[in-house]
C-alpha cells in the first residue's frame, strides 16, 4: 500500500527553482544514528511513498524521499545531470529480500559468500525504506564496483551525502542509507552549495518537502530552538515579502495536509497570526516557522489539527510584524498579488498540478489576536479574491473601536458568507467588542453571524476551535 500523497513523487516532471540544500534539514530517525541503518524492520505502509528511480518508480520511506529530493535537486545543479542519482532500488519486503539472497547463495555458491553483496532477510537495511541503490552510470554489481567509484556521480556522493543524512555501505558503491543522526533535525545543513539559476533538467524531481531554516534571534543571546517536529506531509516556505515582517525574516507557510488530493481549483486557508511577545508568542525577530512549530508551542499546532480533520484544503500563514502589521496584504491588490505568488509556489515546487497554476476555489480568513485587524481589512478589500471569501474565523480578536459595526456591516452585505467568532470570556480583553457584535447580530437577525464564548485561555483559542471551524466548512470537499 503507498500513501495517497506519493502522488507528489508520481506526477510528470518538470522544470522548478532548485533550493538550497542549507534550507533541508534531515530528520533523524534512529539515536544515535549518524551512519548504516540498525533498525530495519518494515515501515508503516502509511510512510511508503513512490519516487520515480532509474526506468521505473521505486518505493522510499517518505523521510529517506524527501532527503533524496533535496540531494539530487542540489546534484543537478552541481553539473550531475540525470539520469545520475536516480533510485535503481528503494524499500523491499522480508519475502522480497528473501529471494535475493536464495538467488544469491546460488550465485557466489554459499551463504556466507552472499552476504558480501546480499543481505539475507532481516538483516537488509532495504527492509526499512531508507536505503537507495543509486544509478551512477554503469551496472550495480560486484564486477563493477571499481569503476563505478571513478564515476563523478559516486565522487559527488561521497563529498555530498552525508549532508542530507545519507551513509555509504563501503562495499558497494550504489549503496546508501538515510540514518542521520539524532538530534539532526535542529541544525541546518553546513558548507552546503548554492544552486545555479538556471532551472533542473526535467528529470529531476520537482518536489520535496522543506524544512524550514533556523532562524537566528537578534539581540545578545540566541535562545536554542527545538526542532520542529514535521507533520506529514509537506510544508512549503516561499519568501514572499511583504514588508512589515522585521525584523522576521519574509516567509510564508504553506502545508499540504496528508491524504489530499489536488484538483484545478484549490480550497485555501489564509491564517493571521497574533503579535510577537515571547513567552507563550514566539519573540519578534521568529518566522511563521516558529509560530507553527508546535514542539515550542504546541497550542499553535495548526498543521496537526489540520491533518486531523477530512478537508481537502491547504493551510497559508504569512509572517505578519511584531504587532501583527500585514504589509502589502492590506494594501491596494495586496491580497490578490500574495495569493498568485501562493498559487505560482504550489505550481512551481510541487508536482501535484503538473506545472500548471491551480485557480482558487474557496478562501477562508482566520485571525488570532491582533491578525483580527487585518482580516477586516482584507474581507472589507474591493478585489477578485474578496468574491470568493467563504468564511471568516476570528479567534479572540476582535480590537479596536467600532470592530463590531464594521463586521456586521460585511455580514450584511455578504450573505452568502460566515462570520464565526470565539472570544475568551468572562473576562477576557475582546469581551466587550464580542458582546457588541452579538447584540449586533441580534438586532439586525444576521444569520451568518456566530458568536461564542470561550473559556480557553487567549493563546488556546485557535487550537479549541480549529478542528471544529475545519470539520463544520460544508463547502470544503473531503479528503
Amino acid at each position: 500500500m503507498v500513501a495517497r500523497l506519493a502522488d507528489l513523487f508520481e506526477a510528470p516532471m518538470g522544470h522548478f527553482e532548485t533550493v538550497a540544500a542549507q534550507g533541508f534539514v534531515p530528520v533523524a530517525v534512529e539515536k544515535p544514528g549518524g551512519g548504516r541503518i540498525k533498525d530495519n524492520r518494515d515501515p508503516a505502509p502509511s510512510d511508503v511513498v513512490q519516487v520515480q528511480g532509474h526506468g521505473k518508480k521505486v518505493p522510499l520511506h517518505r523521510l529517506a524521499a524527501a532527503a533524496w529530493q533535496a540531494l539530487v535537486a542540489d546534484a543537478r545543479s552541481a553539473g550531475v545531470a540525470a539520469p545520475l542519482l536516480l533510485p535503481v532500488s528503494g524499500y523491499r519486503s522480508s519475502a522480497h529480500q528473501a529471494r535475493l539472497f536464495a538467488a544469491a547463495v546460488k550465485r557466489y555458491g554459499s551463504p556466507r559468500a552472499a552476504r558480501v553483496w546480499v543481505a539475507p532477510p532481516g538483516g537488509s537495511a532495504h527492509q526499512s525504506g531508507r536505503a537507495i541503490d543509486f544509478y551512477l552510470g554503469g551496472s550495480n554489481s560486484s564486477a563493477n564496483v571499481e569503476a563505478l567509484r571513478r564515476t563523478p556521480a559516486y565522487r559527488w556522493l561521497a563529498r555530498n551525502a552525508t549532508r542530507y543524512g545519507f551513509y555509504p555501505y563501503p562495499k558497494e558503491p550504489w549503496h546508501w542509507e538515510y540514518n542521520p543522526p539524532g538530534g539532526s533535525s535542529s541544525l541546518p545543513v553546513q558548507s552546503a552549495p548554492r544552486p545555479s539559476s538556471r532551472p533542473a533538467p526535467s528529470a529531476t524531481p520537482p518536489i520535496r518537502p522543506v524544512q524550514p531554516p533556523v532562524a537566528k534571534p537578534s539581540g545578545p543571546v540566541a535562545e536554542a530552538r527545538p526542532p520542529e517536529p514535521v507533520p506529514p506531509t509537506v510544508t512549503l516556505y516561499p519568501n514572499i515579502r511583504l514588508g512589515g515582517e522585521g525584523p522576521a525574516r519574509p516567509m510564508t507557510g504553506i502545508f499540504i495536509p496528508q491524504r489530499y488530493r489536488a484538483g484545478p481549483r484549490v480550497d485555501l486557508i489564509l491564517y493571521l497570526h497574533g503579535h510577537h511577545r515571547g513567552g507563550w508568542t514566539p519573540p519578534p525577530e521568529v518566522s511563521i516557522d516558529s509560530h507553527w512549530n508546535a514542539a515550542r508551542y504546541p497550542h499553535f499546532a495548526l498543521r496537526e489539527k489540520l491533518n486531523e480533520a477530512s478537508r481537502n484544503v491547504i493551510l497559508v500563514a504569512p509572517t505578519l510584524g511584531p504587532k501583527s502589521e500585514p504589509g502589502t496584504l492590506t494594501g491596494p491588490g495586496g491580497l490578490d498579488r500574495y495569493l498568485d505568488q501562493v498559487m505560482a509556489t504550489l505550481a512551481r515546487q510541487t508536482s501535484l498540478w503538473g506545472g500548471q497554476t491551480p485557480s482558487i476555489g474557496n478562501i477562508i480568513l482566520a485571525a488570532h489576536s491582533g491578525g483580527g485587524s487585518a482580516m477586516l481589512r482584507l474581507a472589507r478589500s474591493r478585489q477578485r479574491s474578496t468574491a470568493i471569501i467563504r468564511e471568516c474565523w476570528g479567534f479572540d480578536c476582535l480590537y479596536g473601536e467600532g470592530v463590531s459595526k464594521l463586521w456586521a456591516e460585511w455580514a450584511a452585505a455578504t450573505p452568502g458568507a460566515r462570520l464565526y467568532v470565539h472570544y475568551l470570556g468572562p473576562k477576557g480583553s475582546t469581551v466587550q467588542r464580542s458582546k457588541e457584535l452579538l447584540a449586533e447580530q441580534q438586532r439586525r437577525r444576521l444569520t451568518n453571524v456566530v458568536v461564542q464564548e470561550t473559556s480557553a485561555g487567549h493563546n488556546h483559542v485557535p487550537i479549541r476551535h480549529w478542528l471544529q471551524r475545519v470539520q463544520g466548512a460544508p463547502f470544503l470537499s473531503p479528503r
